[in-house]
């Protein structure tokens, strides 16, 4: 978000901040350093309080000089199981432990030069770990264990039922062969070669290797399955405009598409084995349904039949004798197959789309109800009258029911556009009422209800004004008729009934029926995190400070379709920038906008911070800016409704200033789909939004807080998605954030089938502008795989052997950037050493990066990664050689995962523990930037 007023004034009231402050220093050529801990409970951020300041750099502790330790030469370099290694260097008579990737050895010293190690079954081909205390070195070489390797697969993307040839070494020892966790079915099997068929039941995901002792080996290479995809069975074959229904076959959940007989694209819902949840468009038109994946389609046989919604606005008279006709006005009547009065079947006289003629039944005294499909919709009441011949009923006042509105977060009449009610909200019916005559005092109304043509019990009392309104004020709560809906109530299939003096009292009555559309569950689960910079410009660590965690939720309960309960807010403790080290670089006023370039790096260390912990919540980053006087103020992913992995990302200024929250909801809103509202010169404005000049439109906001409907005027009724002051959404982006938040449930991430074991897995990040690709250095880390997904995109991971890797993928927009800028986040099982990294796109390499040559390997020097370490009064405390290694990331793993240190540099660093639990273990990523190596240290 981009903010072009003068400096905010800092917000007068005092907040409760964090108590616990994780400090991390480096030496002067390095960057900064990260802090973390586990998100404290939701509620207040922490027991101290006043403004968050600045603070000097603390001392630094300094580890004492290292004693020599270090790897000579390792012999032999290929061995199998039950083998002995030699391994020569110095400082050997200390080590605690020998490891082969994460496998310990067992082993002798043979003196301070000399260590033997005996190979065992559980080792696999990697670099060997020495660990003595304080000291851990690796080797540069590595040890290559005799078992079955890959070295090409026939075809990365197959069809079921296709066959998959893997050729390598030693696969004779292969006892089987997994995609996804599914193991594949054995063709055929040769020391050189393992063919396997692709079964209805695979997934997309990377193929495992299990060997003879039961190891796994996951190969780096996704594999993309498609599979058959089934005819469709529609179930309803029938329904509503705006209705969910459901499709089911195998192989539906891999379709992208749904489009309807007219070209009409529906919203997919929610996904799962075998099937798909889509809602009918609104201009839908009765036909077969075609389905898009990938690059093929497929339509089905089954038509689906689109029924007209049926809606009765008017029934007159309301009462008569037996055999008098009654007339219904509404919309859809001409698709009404019976009629029935107080259970009784009605003769239906004539039906257009807008007039049913309707003949009263003997003894037909009751509720009218029409049937239309799977549609039951209630009329209103009839009163069956005898009145003697010579008798005249007396003349009453006519009381005109205008509309029926549902009120969320807006008023809303039912069935405009974007009307879709949220589970768990707080939802009002109001009616509006007119009448010619003066000062008639108001009747009885009752709202009664059905779902699925059930009944939910007695109707409910409204309560309005004490005399009829002579004209509908549409933005004044109390000269309408409301009352509060059950949450029982608030489910799809929800018909409700609005009867005005039902007793005809005081005049002839009216009544009418709605059917709010209603819409999926939403939840959010949402992470703030305060941001610490290492230098303020005057050489002190400035910390963001938080909002209380009631002032979040109130926000989010008042501009977002979630509920309440839906709704996890958490505080994490305060984290460190690596990757901007002055609050100069978030500058964006200056001539130069180097501020975009600071936020940017800003907003993709946080996301990298979300990915490693290994989090599917939401991560919002509060930045601090003593001296904020204009600018950007906040940056977001704008993530497309469809993704199936959402980069839940963004960072904003943090609660000094008055625009916090908004500025929070803003960049929210980008990372739940929704680009820019074209106001205030904004950069790539949604091109389908439906109000002129990125107004909200004429639909009346409703503040829970003061229960008023609220006028806004043409200051404030801009849509919060511009760049024009706005503070809520217009019901265009409110309808499409509802749309994202269905088909994306926070505790539902996806995860590739089979993977419930960590294993080592590589990050590769970078962006994408009009200057071309720049890369992040590449991490390592122990978790999960997420599902493998599709994209435009692809990124060729080249290996010594000249061959690639290649892994699809879609970056994601930033919002509020200067100038088009997107970010990538690619996470894959660890392959072999790397000689580069390149980007491609539609055919053509659009960025790349060579490997630098590591002198010590290339030259004969065996020796690797080493780190001196040791906890020292609170802190951990760490040399390391950054000439090998310029990268280091630390994590600390133990009930949770945090993230201590990102890709910092110089070879020391101190990190303030305060607050990480204990026990557990730091796993440690170096890297050169291209070939990264992973080291675990036991606490």
């Amino acid at each position: 978000m981009f903010s072009s007023i003068a400096k905010l004034a800092p917000k007068q009231t005092i907040r409760s901040l964090f108590s616990v402050s994780l400090i991390l220093t480096i030496s002067a050529c390095g960057g900064g350093g990260g802090g973390s801990d586990a998100p404290v409970n939701p509620g207040t951020p922490g027991n101290s309080t006043g403004l968050v300041g600045t603070t000097p750099p603390p001392v630094v502790p300094v580890l004492p000089p290292a004693s020599p330790f270090n790897i000579d030469t390792i012999s032999p370099l290929e061995a199998g199981e039950g083998v002995t290694i030699m391994i020569r260097g110095l400082g050997l008579s200390q080590v605690k432990k020998v490891l082969i990737d994460q496998a310990e050895l067992p082993f002798k010293v043979i003196s301070d030069q000399q260590i033997e190690a005996t190979i065992t079954s559980e080792a696999q081909s990697g670099v060997v770990t020495l660990q003595k205390e304080g000291s851990v070195i690796q080797s540069a070489q590595k040890i290559t264990i005799a078992g079955p390797g890959v070295d090409t697969l026939s075809s990365t993307e197959l069809n079921t039922g296709d066959t998959l040839v893997l050729s390598g070494k030693q696969l004779n020892q292969v006892k089987s062969i997994r995609l996804g966790g599914v193991i594949l079915p054995k063709v055929s099997q040769t020391n050189n070669q393992y063919i396997v068929s692709i079964p209805a039941s695979a997934r997309s995901g990377f193929i495992s290797l299990e060997d003879k002792n039961g190891d796994m080996i996951t190969l780096a290479q996704a594999i993309q399955i498609w599979q058959t995809v089934a005819q469709p069975a529609l179930l309803p074959a029938a329904g509503l405009p705006g209705q969910t229904i459901s499709l089911q076959g195998q192989g539906i959940e891999q379709i992208e598409q749904v489009i309807f007989a007219n070209k009409q694209t529906a919203v997919i819902r929610s996904r799962s084995e075998g099937q798909l949840s889509v809602s009918v468009p609104d201009n839908a038109q009765s036909g077969p349904i075609t389905l898009i994946w990938g690059k093929r389609s497929l339509q089905s046989n089954t038509r689906f039949e689109v029924t007209p919604l049926v809606s009765v606005s008017a029934m007159s008279p309301l009462s008569g004798q037996a055999d008098s006709q009654i007339t219904l006005s509404g919309q859809g009547l001409d698709t009404v197959t019976s009629v029935s009065v107080a259970g009784i079947s009605a003769k239906i006289i004539s039906k257009t789309p807008t007039q049913l003629l309707v003949q009263i039944p003997a003894n037909g005294n009751g509720e009218v109800v029409l049937k239309s499909g799977t549609q039951t919709v209630s009329a209103g009441n009839f009163k069956l009258v005898v009145l003697p011949p010579t008798v005249v009923a007396p003349v009453k006042p006519t009381i005109n029911l205008e509309s029926v509105a549902v009120v969320q977060n807006y008023s809303q009449l039912v069935g405009e556009s974007y009307q879709r009610l949220v589970l768990g909200k707080t939802t009002i019916v109001r009616a509006s009422l007119t009448t010619s005559a003066n000062k008639l005092s108001s009747p009885r109304v009752l709202l009664s209800a059905t779902l699925n043509g059930v009944s939910q019990g007695q109707p409910l009392e409204m309560s309005g004004p004490a005399f009829v309104p002579s004209s509908v004020a549409r933005n004044q709560l109390d000269q309408s008729f409301n009352v509060k809906l059950p949450e029982k109530w608030i489910k799809q299939g929800l018909n409700l009934r609005v009867d005005v003096d039902p007793d005809q009292k005081v005049s002839n009555g009216s009544s009418k029926s709605i059917s709010p559309a209603v819409g999926l569950a939403t939840n959010m689960d949402l992470v703030l995190v305060p941001l610490q910079i290492n230098n303020d410009g005057k050489g002190n660590r400035i910390s963001a400070k938080a909002p209380d965690e009631a002032s979040v939720r109130q926000m989010l309960s008042r501009l977002f379709p979630l509920a309440g309960s839906s709704l996890k807010i958490s505080f994490r403790s305060p984290y460190t920038l690596t990757t901007v080290s002055s609050t100069t670089e978030m500058k964006s006023i200056d001539e130069a906008n180097t501020g975009s370039a600071g936020w940017s790096r800003a907003l993709s260390e946080l996301s990298q911070l979300r990915i490693k912990e290994g989090s599917g919540r939401h991560y919002y980053g509060l930045v601090p800016d003593p001296n904020f006087s204009g600018g950007i103020a906040g940056l977001g992913y704008v993530n497309p409704t469809s993704s199936s992995n959402a980069n839940t990302t963004a960072i904003g200024l943090d609660a000094n200033y008055d625009e916090d929250l908004t500025t929070m909801g803003h960049e929210l809103g980008h990372n739940l789909s929704r680009p820019h509202a074209p106001c205030g010169g904004v950069g790539n404005p949604d091109r389908s939004f439906p109000y002129a000049g990125g107004k909200i439109g004429d639909t009346l906001p409703f503040d829970p807080t003061s229960n008023r409907l609220l006028t806004l005027d043409e200051n404030s009724n801009s849509d919060i998605m511009g760049y024009c002051n706005g503070s809520w959404f217009s019901d265009y982006n409110y309808a499409k954030v509802q749309e994202f938040l269905e088909q994306h449930n926070y505790a539902l991430a996806p995860m590739a089938a089979g993977y419930s074991i960590p294993m080592k897995l590589m990050d590769i990040s970078g962006s994408i502008s009009a200057t071309g690709v720049s890369f992040d250095p590449i991490t390592l880390r122990s978790g999960n795989t997420k599902a493998v997904t599709q994209g435009d995109y692809e990124l060729h991971l080249i290996q010594s052997n000249g061959k690639a890797i290649i892994q699809r993928f879609n970056p994601v927009e930033v919002a509020d950037a200067q100038g088009a800028v997107t970010h990538f986040f690619v996470s894959i099982p660890q392959t072999g050493a790397l000689t580069g990294i390149e980007v491609w796109h539609k055919g053509k390499k659009i960025g790349s990066q060579q490997g630098q040559t590591r002198a010590g390997a290339m030259a004969g020097n065996p020796s690797g990664a080493k780190v001196q370490w040791q906890e020292i009064a609170g802190k951990l405390v760490m040399n390391w050689d950054s000439k090998r290694y310029p990268y280091l990331s630390v994590m600390h793993l133990g009930q949770s995962r945090q993230l201590l240190a990102h890709q910092v540099q110089g070879g020391k660093i101190a990190i303030d523990l305060a607050g990480v639990p204990a026990g557990g273990q730091f796993e440690l990523s170096l890297s050169d930037g291209l070939n990264p190596s992973l080291i675990r240290l036991q606490r």
